[in-house]
């Protein structure tokens, strides 16, 4: 059966709908192009007033290179520290080029209309994300990815969701069956989501146990832990662990049915976020030193 010729307004009303829904996904929306031309008129009159002698056509140049600068560092997601350190590296880029015309303090001056051009840049902000800034203050995140799309098998689970993890804090994550919480996890585990930080490590702690029958703990431990490693080193692991000694030598599959089995053990799978320097279990079991 031929498919139907669609006519030129059903074309055009389903590419509004779709640009429509984009937008919506998209979360609050600022026009780049008025944020740069307000960037490089405010850079062209400081550099102006600050450096008479400079040539016009440095003006111009410096004006769109500058708001472009801070396009790119300021731009994507929303960092405290990115909008420190805009300043500087603005301001660095500045006296390169009027350093020649300066008669007195470039560096000063340059830092002077550095910080209004980073200042403004805040002000033109979407409102969300000005709200990402305001409770930011000095906090220092794990993991910050924001404004993101998260689908699994054609179903929007996630959309215009942050997530932002605060070093030394726990979270839990808390929905309905099927809202998207274990495909969530099973993302972050394998760092699957734009803008995790690679240099993480994560451990991800399910529900059950994937081990054949037959096998007991320590024989567990042996398959999963580097080649080197010997029983001594298995008996500090359980014993930081403080598994009880009933269950240090039964099957793997009956002492997890045992240790899950009572109302403290019965947790849902969990995911575990941690940078190099600390580890979350001893140093036997991840084959490093501290």
């Amino acid at each position: 059966m031929p498919t139907p010729r669609l006519t030129l307004h059903q074309v055009r009303a389903a590419t509004e709908t779709a640009v429509a829904k984009l937008l919506d996904g998209a979360g609050d929306v600022v026009d780049p192009d008025k944020r740069i031309d307000a960037l490089s008129a405010l850079v062209k009159a400081g550099i102006t007033k600050a450096f008479p002698a400079v040539p016009a056509a440095v003006l111009t140049y410096l004006g769109g290179t500058s708001a472009a600068m801070l396009e790119e560092k300021l731009g994507g997601v929303v960092r405290v520290q990115n909008f420190k350190d805009a300043v500087g590296e603005l301001a660095t880029w500045i006296v390169s080029s009027v350093e020649a015309f300066a008669s007195g303090d470039a560096a000063a001056e340059s830092a002077a209309v550095s910080g209004k051009a980073v200042e403004l840049f805040k002000e033109m902000l979407s409102d969300s994300a000005k709200a990402i800034l305001a409770q930011s203050g000095d906090k220092d995140f794990a993991v910050d990815i924001q404004n993101i799309i998260l689908a699994f098998a054609g179903r929007v689970l996630l959309r215009k969701a942050d997530i932002r993890f605060e070093r030394g804090h726990r979270y839990g994550l808390i929905g309905q069956n099927g809202t998207g919480k274990t495909t969530l996890l099973n993302r972050l585990a394998a760092k699957d989501i734009t803008g995790f930080p690679t240099e993480l490590r994560t451990f991800y702690i399910r529900h059950e146990v994937l081990c054949d029958d037959g096998v007991v703990v320590k024989d567990f431990l042996k398959l999963h832990a580097p080649s080197e490693k010997g029983m001594k080193d298995f008996e500090d692991v359980l014993e930081y662990v403080e598994l009880p000694m009933e269950h240090r030598t039964a099957e793997v599959r009956a002492a997890a049915a045992a240790l899950t089995s009572g109302p403290d053990f019965n947790h849902p799978p969990s995911a575990h976020l941690h940078t190099p320097p600390t580890l979350p279990f001893p140093p036997h079991l991840l084959g490093t030193t501290t």
